[in-house]
């Protein structure tokens, strides 16, 4: 599916094109946005393996204040690492946007 609509954008036949090299942009942008299954399979096993993790050191250690802190920040950090990585995955959408005015521009020059 996504070979056919680059296909379609490379030649102009785009469904339900609005006009020109925008429309083109905006079918590319659309097709990368549909979501990758192996990343989310590998962050969703990488979360489990986390949770482990901190499950058992938590079970195991006896607890104290070097102990909560040191998990607490190893669970943000992790969850923060976790969070940047599906924020760079949607560059135009999210809480960390790219602005799109740079490939506009670029666009408009080409279309002149």
């Amino acid at each position: 599916m996504k070979s056919s609509l680059l296909i379609a954008t490379a030649f102009g036949a785009v469904p339900g094109a609005k006009h020109g090299r925008e429309s083109r942009a905006d079918a590319l942008v659309d097709a990368r946005a549909g979501g990758n299954v192996s990343v989310q399979a590998a962050l969703g096993c990488n979360g489990f393996w986390l949770t482990v993790t901190f499950v058992i050191s938590g079970l195991l250690a006896a607890p104290n204040g070097t102990l909560i802190a040191t998990m607490l920040i190893s669970a943000l950090s992790a969850s923060g690492a976790i969070l940047l990585i599906l924020e760079m995955y949607t560059p135009y959408g999210g809480l960390i946007q790219v602005s799109d005015a740079p490939l506009r521009a670029a666009l408009a020059q080409l279309g002149q």
